[in-house]
C-alpha cells in the first residue's frame, strides 16, 4: 500500500511520462524475428530453412541425434520441487568421486600456497 506522499509522487511521475515524447515513440516489434538455439537474434537475411527443420506449425524441431557427449558427459542433477510454488524447482548437482577428489586437491594446493 502506498502512502499519500508516494501516491502523489507516482501521479506526478505518470503525468510527466504522459507528456514526454520519449515515452510516445513507436516500439520496435521483434516478435517475428528468428533466434538461434542460444536465443540470440539471427541476421535478417539468414535462411533457416537450410540449417534447421521445422514442424507443421512452424516450430523449430531439435535434432537430438546430432548431440554427442563424447567430450563431456551430461551432468547429474536432482530436481527438488519448491513447496508452495507452481512449477518452481531447485536444481542440485550430484557430485561424483572425481569431483570430490579434485576439490580436496584444490583446497590442499590453496592451503600449501597460503602457508608458504
Amino acid at each position: 500500500m502506498l502512502s499519500p506522499q508516494e501516491e502523489r509522487q507516482l501521479k506526478l511521475l505518470l503525468e510527466f511520462m504522459r507528456h514526454d515524447p520519449y515515452y510516445h515513440r513507436p516500439r520496435l516489434d521483434v516478435s517475428h524475428r528468428l533466434r538461434d538455439p542460444q536465443g540470440r537474434f539471427l541476421p535478417r537475411d539468414h535462411n533457416l530453412m537450410d540449417e534447421y527443420k521445422f514442424g507443421e506449425k512452424g516450430e523449430l524441431l531439435l535434432q537430438l541425434n546430432d548431440i554427442t557427449y563424447e567430450e563431456e558427459p551430461p551432468r547429474k542433477i536432482k530436481l527438488i520441487k519448491k513447496e508452495g510454488s507452481y512449477g518452481t524447482y531447485q536444481v542440485e548437482e550430484k557430485l561424483n568421486a572425481g569431483d570430490i577428489v579434485a576439490g580436496i586437491a584444490f583446497v590442499a594446493v590453496l592451503l600449501a600456497s597460503f602457508l608458504n
